[in-house]
């Protein structure tokens, strides 16, 4: 994920609200998802993956601090099935991240009202290994 400078740094769009708080809500894997979904609204973007995905970073995280994945969903975009984890530590949450779970790059934005748990975007892709675990497995994979 590349920073922005401060003077770009942003509120959080109304697109990534509404995905973040979608994932939050359809596809929790943490108690923490529940409390950290009224702080939302409130988020400042601070960087940006450049590769076109739209991963967008609220907080910058310290080698000492370990984020852990609160909600882990999938959805569909104009461009196929999209991964969408939302990173936290037990304070805030720290980053939007936006995955391809197909042949082309995650461009495009996800459909919101397609926001689903990964176990249900899983069923649904044949093509994934059928031993590949939900957000465990992912948890290296940061934007």
């Amino acid at each position: 994920m590349k920073s922005i400078e401060p003077q770009a740094e942003r509120q959080i769009s109304e697109r990534e609200l509404e995905v973040l708080s979608a994932a939050l809500e359809r596809s929790p894997c943490r108690p923490e998802a529940s409390s950290l979904r009224s702080t939302a609204s409130s988020l400042r973007v601070v960087g940006q993956c450049q590769c076109g995905c739209g991963s967008v970073s609220f907080s910058p995280v310290s080698a000492q601090e370990h984020p852990f994945i609160v909600a882990d969903a999938v959805a569909d975009s104009a461009h196929g099935l999209i991964g969408v984890l939302v990173w936290a530590l037990p304070s805030h949450i720290v980053e939007l991240e936006l995955y391809s779970l197909g042949a082309e790059p995650a461009e495009g934005w996800p459909i919101t009202g397609t926001v689903r748990p990964w176990e249900a975007g899983y069923a649904a892709q044949p093509s994934l290994p059928p031993d590949v675990p939900a957000a465990a497995s992912r948890q290296q994979g940061r934007g």
